[in-house]
């Protein structure tokens, strides 16, 4: 099983290790209540070491990824970034991932266990150009640093200015020695930045941003913390909320998908979707009156099914659960209430940060 390149910097400050999707992964660094309670207030950093990581490289990478993608790839310059949805025939997604252009190629990262498929995917086109596709993962360690203080963490570990970093764009830095590309992307407690070190060169990185951490009380969470946190948040994840059952819109994926790009995989039944008001579900935040598991049906008050329960987490200080789940476009509201399968347990539809600042609630097509 692969561990990640932080392990044994990780372990000196109190983690405990389980499986993460395939991998050794820390689930704590110290009590749930105390990592989601200084989380809150301060921010934290995640190792995401686990996640998918591919490079293109070749002259015709980004009109390649363009092509099976629903952003526009071929415009990034070098430094520029940009959200997306790597795409089947039907207009479902292999994932969402994140695309950067270095000066040798494309970095592509995406959620736990998916370069296999996004690799495979691309790979069947892979005739008459001039691409190639690395499996970067175990190659590359990545830390997510999030919360109010994050700009000034990351400045201070990098010894440069990085809080004009556009959404999406990154940069090459030294982190106390070590080679680091640092990219801004989704804020989780108000700002967010991936880091990516190579992994015979993570531990120098690592104790840089500890230190730069720790000065802005900010510290270590687990992946346990980390999961409570992004359901609070709304943040979808693969597989439960991404996968080739729902396509961008489903998901308030909206600013992953380009509608003056053009022609790619799946672009059709995306566009159809989206021009004739054909959603048929949105994901939605639920607050539970008691606990429930995922993968159990949301059903109306005659209990007919209108959806799927596809997280839930309880925090130490909370009172119910908090979950996401899947529900038709007329339940979709904040305030209306399901119920859980066959069970008692009540679901109040809510409105959740990550998509409360996108228009139409990252419904609708965002043009431009």
């Amino acid at each position: 099983m692969p561990r990640t390149p932080f392990h044994d910097a990780e372990a000196t400050l109190g983690a405990t290790f389980d499986a993460v999707a395939g991998w050794q992964m820390p689930r704590r660094f110290a009590s749930l209540a105390t990592e989601v309670e200084n989380a809150r207030q301060h921010g934290g950093i995640v190792d995401l070491s686990n996640w998918s990581k591919l490079k293109l490289s070749g002259a015709d990478a980004a009109a390649f990824l363009h092509n099976y993608t629903t952003q526009d790839i071929k415009s990034l310059r070098e430094g520029e970034g940009v959200q997306t949805a790597v795409t089947t025939w039907k207009g479902t997604m292999i994932d969402h991932v994140f695309v950067y252009r270095l000066e040798d190629g494309l970095r592509l990262i995406g959620h736990p266990e998916t370069a296999p498929a996004i690799q495979g995917a691309l790979e069947k086109y892979l005739f008459g150009v001039d691409v190639e596709i690395a499996d970067l993962t175990e190659e590359r360690g990545m830390l997510y640093v999030f919360g109010p203080q994050a700009a000034s963490i990351m400045e201070a570990a990098a010894g440069e200015p990085l809080a004009d970093l556009p959404m999406h764009a990154s940069r090459l830095v030294a982190l106390d020695g070590a080679d680091g590309m640092v990219a801004r992307t989704w804020p989780l407690g108000g700002d967010g930045f991936m880091v990516l070190i190579p992994s015979d060169q993570a531990l120098p990185a690592f104790e840089a941003v500890r230190s730069a951490a720790a000065a802005q009380q900010t510290g270590f969470i687990g992946s346990e913390a980390f999961d409570l946190l992004r359901i609070e948040a709304g943040i979808p994840t693969f597989p439960q909320e991404i996968n080739q059952e729902r396509n961008p819109w489903e998901v308030r994926l909206a600013d992953s998908v380009s509608m003056n790009k053009g022609c790619y995989l799946g672009q059709e039944v995306i566009a159809r979707l989206a021009n004739y008001r054909k959603v048929q579900r949105h994901l939605v935040g639920l607050s539970l009156t008691g606990p429930a598991e995922a993968g159990l049906s949301l059903v109306d008050e005659n209990g007919k099914t209108i959806g799927l329960l596809t997280s839930v987490a309880t925090a130490p200080d909370a009172l119910h659960p908090r979950a996401l789940g899947f529900v038709k476009a007329d339940w979709a509201t904040a305030g209306r209430k399901v119920r859980v399968g066959d069970t008692s347990v009540v679901a109040e539809v809510q409105d959740l940060p990550f998509w409360k600042g996108l228009g139409g609630g990252g419904i609708p097509p965002r043009h431009g």
